[in-house]
């Protein structure tokens, strides 16, 4: 094989190297990032939307008294659910409950009580 040619292909495979280092590392560190998510800003975003669909459901003139379900799916794995601070017989309506919550296909949930105010979340 003539020199010129042996030293195009190292050059080659060198340049084929660097690129898969590259393309390993930027998907270990993405991989890492998305593990990393802090979960404190998570459950804030979370409680947030289930707090603006309250008020959502609020503004088109929902009656939320008797303590409903507002979304069976705010977050994955979550439940947005409408309570009372002193819990009442409709709160523990099963009608009322989130349904993936009780069947324990979702297992955290944020309450809210009629007037939209966070009463509490797991």
């Amino acid at each position: 094989m003539p020199k010129q040619k042996y030293k195009e292909l190292k050059t080659a495979i060198l340049v084929l190297v660097v690129i898969a280092i590259i393309i390993f590392g930027a998907s270990i560190l993405v991989s890492t990032m998305q593990k990393t998510t802090n979960p404190v800003e998570k459950n804030a975003q979370t409680i947030n939307s289930c707090i603006n669909l309250c008020k959502a459901q609020l503004a088109m003139g929902k009656n939320l008294s008797e303590g409903p379900c507002l979304s069976n799916n705010i977050s994955i794995g979550w439940v947005c659910d409408v309570a009372h601070f002193k819990r009442t017989k409709a709160d523990n309506n099963i009608k009322n409950q989130c349904s993936e919550y009780v069947n324990g296909i979702a297992r955290h949930f944020v309450e809210v009580n009629p007037e939209c105010d966070l009463i509490k979340y797991n």
